[in-house]
Formats: C-alpha cells, sequence, structure tokens
C-alpha cells in the first residue's frame, strides 16, 4: 500500500498536531501538580502555625494546673504522712501499760 504525499503531509500534519495538544496537556498537569503542591505545602503550614499558636496560648494554663495537682498530690501526701504519724502514736500509747508507771502516786 502506497500513500500519496499529500497524504503522507496529512498524517504528518495530524500526527504533529496531536503531540503539540499532548504537550499541552502534559504541561497543563504538570502545572496543576506544582499549584496543587504549593497549596498542600500552604495548608499544612498553617496547620502548624494554628497548632503552634494555641500550644502557646494554652501553655500556661496547662503550667497552672500541672503545678496544682503537684501541690495537691504533696499536700495528700502530707496527710498520708501526719495519718501514719498519729497511726504509730495511737499504738504505742495503746502498747503503754499506764498503770504500770505509777504516775499519780497510787
Amino acid at each position: 500500500m502506497s500513500m500519496t504525499q499529500e497524504e503522507l503531509e496529512k498524517m504528518v500534519r495530524e500526527t504533529h498536531e496531536l503531540s503539540r495538544m499532548n504537550y499541552k496537556m502534559i504541561k497543563s498537569m504538570r502545572t496543576q501538580a506544582r499549584w496543587a503542591l504549593v497549596f498542600k505545602l500552604l495548608y499544612s503550614g498553617v496547620i502548624v502555625a494554628v497548632l503552634y499558636f494555641s500550644y502557646t496560648a494554652i501553655k500556661p494554663t496547662l503550667d497552672t494546673l500541672q503545678n496544682t495537682y503537684l501541690n495537691l498530690s504533696q499536700t495528700v501526701g502530707q496527710f498520708q504522712g501526719e495519718k501514719q504519724d498519729t497511726e504509730n502514736t495511737s499504738n504505742a500509747l495503746n502498747g503503754l501499760n499506764l498503770e504500770s508507771l505509777n504516775l499519780f502516786g497510787n
């Protein structure tokens, strides 16, 4: 099957036009991918900034809560220690035979 010169030129023009359209489409896709990357980075940056500033704003409250918790746990520990001391003293006093001490000279 032989092609005429005109058919061959027509086929080359069509192929050239298709390759030009293909190039434009690929270039457009590449540009869209770049913009998508830029917006994704900006979006991620905004999220990180919001998280950082939220933490910075909440940190004093968290520090206050932590200090309150530590003070409360120390106070509870002191009460438990005092309770233990009181129980030890009570046990020691219960173990004493007060009549054998003869405190009142009887």
